[in-house]
């Protein structure tokens, strides 16, 4: 979405201009600002402009609204010269490629965990002929990719969960065999370590931290629902959900309940949804969506809704182009308006201006795409923005501390790819 805004040279030097603008009550810096690396030497920074004790370096900021010009523009100068203001789109910009090429396999779930450190860990996958084990790290400030320590256990189809102890916990997979194994990632030391096995294997799961930082593991095997609790370093098996889940999402709503929507089963004309009680250990259905989908996305609204985009439907063996949006209070489930392009295996992304960006995918009978597309949920409606410049499907997508998303990896029409891009 463009943003106008005007440069403020007098403040911020003419090499380094920062522009601001009002955007959803804040008023916020966006590009062009200093290059992602510059460090903050003593700690001074252009004006509109932090440093940040996690990486040393200069960062945007935002300011309340009542600090901004009544008309959200920051004024140009009476002659329209040089300082006019300007018009500014998000765009692709390319970063450094990871070490290996990546992709999850025909699934939604290649990982990527955003560290408390503002950077990306990005662990396993496949490269199209063989399981992975490595890891790399992605540095926001650098625009780079390093190696850290490998897995223990390659794999594919696991699931990778920040714990509040900074650690990062990954589970179960698939390396030619489904696993059970589970894994810890420490920052501190960029070394795994070993932690308790899952009490059954399963790949093409989902895992949510819970509000009482215990992590919920539900999908595909039997016993279908295990609770992992950090503090001990244990598994434990809780009820089972009401439905069988594969390739499905699951998100936390506001209320500490669990939200899961979607199956692969081929008999199903909607998709079950069941909500996971944490307090109770208790599962409850609550409606289906309309057509039956997996390898969708659901993200949690800023009104608490949830918006679950595109996806597969088994019974039509294609892509569908419908969303839905899921309401907690009522419990029910309604039609928003649909996508441009039917996708399934892409990621959807809620930006901080409160909008939800699908990015890339797959469509059956066209391939991989690069399109775009944002939703505004005070609409309802969907439109278009700048294309990846590398169609793919299978990637990741992280929303950074600048507000910047990451895109990374991935299937893309010939090969798996490790190139990566980010919007700013």
């Amino acid at each position: 979405m463009a943003v106008l805004v005007a440069p403020r040279r007098s403040q911020c030097g003419v090499e380094w201009i920062a522009c601001c603008g009002l955007v959803m009550g804040m008023v916020a810096c966006f590009d062009p600002h200093p290059p992602a690396g510059v460090p903050c030497g003593n700690g001074a920074c252009p004006a509109g402009l932090v440093c940040s004790p996690a990486t040393n370096t200069c960062e945007l900021i935002t300011t309340n609204v009542a600090d901004a010009p009544a008309d959200g523009v920051a004024d140009a100068p009476a002659d329209g010269g040089a300082d006019a203001p300007i018009l500014i789109d998000p765009h692709w910009v390319a970063t450094g490629g990871m070490g290996a090429a990546r992709h999850s396999y025909g699934a939604v779930n290649l990982t990527a965990t955003r560290l408390p450190n503002g950077k990306v860990l990005v662990a396993g996958g496949y490269n199209g002929s063989v399981y992975l084990a490595s890891a790399e790290i992605y540095d926001p400030a650098m625009r780079t990719w390093s190696a850290t320590g490998s897995m223990a256990a390659a794999r594919v189809w696991h699931t990778a969960t920040l714990l509040p102890n900074g650690k990062v916990l990954v589970a179960g997979g698939y390396d030619g065999t489904s696993l059970a194994s589970a894994e810890l990632y420490n920052p501190a030391t960029g070394t795994w370590s070993a932690t308790g096995a899952l009490p059954a294997a399963r790949l093409n799961h989902t895992a949510t931290l819970l509000p009482n930082g215990k992590v919920l593991v539900v999908g595909n095997s039997s016993p279908n629902a295990q609770l992992y609790d950090p503090a001990a370093g244990t598994w434990s098996v809780i009820a089972a959900p009401l439905y069988s889940h594969y390739k499905h999402t699951a998100t936390l709503l506001p209320s500490g309940k669990v939200l899961v929507v979607g199956d692969t089963a081929f008999t199903l004309t909607t998709s079950s949804a069941e909500l996971y009680d944490p307090v109770a250990g208790t599962w409850s259905a609550t409606g289906s969506i309309t057509p039956a989908r997996y390898d969708h996305t659901a993200t949690l609204l800023p009104n608490g809704k949830v918006l679950v985009a595109s996806g597969y439907d088994p019974n039509i063996a294609n892509n569908v182009v419908g969303a839905q949006l899921y309401d907690p209070a009522a419990g029910t489930w309604s039609a928003t308006g649909p996508l441009a392009a039917a996708r399934g295996r892409h990621h959807a992304v809620l930006l901080p201006s409160g909008m939800v960006m699908v990015d890339g995918g797959y469509k059956t009978g066209l391939g991989y795409l690069a399109s775009t597309e944002l939703y505004d949920p005070s609409t309802g409606t969907w439109s278009a923005t700048d294309p990846l410049a590398t169609a793919r499907a299978d990637h990741t997508g992280t929303l950074l501390m600048n507000g910047s998303v990451l895109v990374a990896g991935g299937q893309g029409a010939t090969a798996a790819l490790a190139s990566a891009e980010s919007r700013e």
